[in-house]
């Protein structure tokens, strides 16, 4: 069993204070019986995230960044054929355009429904249809799109995107992606759905967020990796930047995954456990020492506020 888990370190100060108030016996636990690999470097500057370069190693994935195959893979994964094409994923999103900066909310709070978001990939597919793209309607707040070009415009992971209140330095670098997000802001700015979204007080969609994007290599394993737990549960309170709930959502996977992860060990499985911050991600695996070994492991054990500064 190798549990994976995103946002499990925030960067700012009050996510720490607010977890500094929760024991997390069971992950101290794990990371005292548990032996450090090999650490999965990203940056605070990188398009592609920690947790999303593990879950793509966990996969036999490796890509430039920017560039994971991450909307290939999942498509593959739900009994789809990617085939040798660029896949991603376009998410309709608000932005909050100030002199300044640019803010985009989370598209999980946008309330668009789903007539409404079909009505409004309809309406944009022409425009993407001139690079030679393809969308295809997944849920309301994110679709697939297909097609030669995205095998190459890297593009920054909205969960990077997200976490930030100005959006500005994640823009594309590459203009044809450039023109389409100018393209949108102008199309949507009169649509209807936009119209009606206004009357009911709801945020309008004024542009989208293209993430995910890739050739998933013909090798890879297009199934979910054997033994992989990709535990969310801290995703949604990370990017509200809620400290409160973020730290009890911490709780309930230390009582959860990892408890049944501990259980795992003691009898005797071999078990991994990824930690997975805005910088790096650490993996912990089975570590195969002595009993001396072992004691002289548990009291040099990193702790939680020397590994937080690591991730």
């Amino acid at each position: 069993m190798h549990l994976l888990i995103p946002f499990a370190c925030l960067q700012f100060s009050a996510a720490r204070a607010a977890l500094q108030e929760r024991q997390l016996s069971n992950l101290r636990r794990l990371l005292c019986e548990l032996a450090p690999m090999p650490m999965v470097l990203a940056g605070g500057t990188s398009l592609s995230p920690p947790h999303e370069r593990a879950f793509a190693l966990a996969h036999g994935i490796s890509a430039p960044d920017g560039l994971l195959p991450l909307a290939a893979h999942a498509r593959a994964v739900a009994g789809h054929t990617p085939g040798t094409t660029g896949w991603a994923w376009v998410s309709p999103v608000h932005w909050d355009v100030a002199a300044a900066h640019i803010g985009m909310a989370n598209p999980a709070t946008l309330q668009l429904q789903p007539d409404e978001s079909l009505e409004l990939l309809q309406a944009m597919q022409p425009y993407f249809t001139q690079d030679g793209i393809t969308l295809h309607y997944e849920s309301a707040v994110r679709w697939w799109a297909s097609g030669p070009a995205l095998g190459g415009w890297a593009s920054a992971s909205i969960d990077r995107v997200l976490l930030e209140s100005d959006i500005s330095r994640w823009m594309p670098a590459q203009p044809n992606l450039r023109r389409l997000q100018n393209e949108m802001q102008m199309l949507l700015y009169t649509h209807p759905v936009n119209t009606a979204r206004e009357h009911r007080g709801v945020p309008v969609v004024n542009s989208f967020w293209l993430h995910g994007s890739g050739v998933l290599p013909p090798a890879v394993l297009t199934a979910p990796a054997p033994g992989l737990v990709l535990d969310d549960s801290l995703r949604q309170a990370a990017l509200a930047r809620d400290a409160p709930a973020w730290a009890a959502a911490w709780a309930g996977v230390d009582a959860g995954p990892c408890a049944t992860l501990l259980r795992a060990l003691h009898a005797g499985a071999a078990v991994q456990i990824t930690l997975c911050g805005e910088h790096a991600a650490q993996t912990f695996g089975p570590r195969r020492h002595r009993p001396l070994q072992r004691l002289i492991h548990r009291l040099r054990a990193p702790t939680l506020a020397g590994l937080w500064e690591q991730l």
